[in-house]
């Protein structure tokens, strides 16, 4: 199980790094930083959400 939980959250950060070089070339400045900010907040949350699903706990 704790496998699954890290290639989630490889998955998740490798998502996250690819939309900020997108959006920091076609959008730029604010909007793009809100975005990602918006992203980590979300992506931070799913982790300990599935980390208690599983079992882990926090990391």
């Amino acid at each position: 199980m704790r496998e699954i939980l890290i290639f989630i959250t490889i998955t998740i950060y490798v998502g996250l790094l690819a939309t900020v070089l997108s959006c920091t070339f076609l959008l730029g400045g604010l909007t793009c930083t809100l975005v990602v900010a918006a992203s980590i907040f979300i992506a931070h949350i799913v982790q300990i959400n599935l980390s208690n699903l599983i079992g882990g706990g926090e990391w």
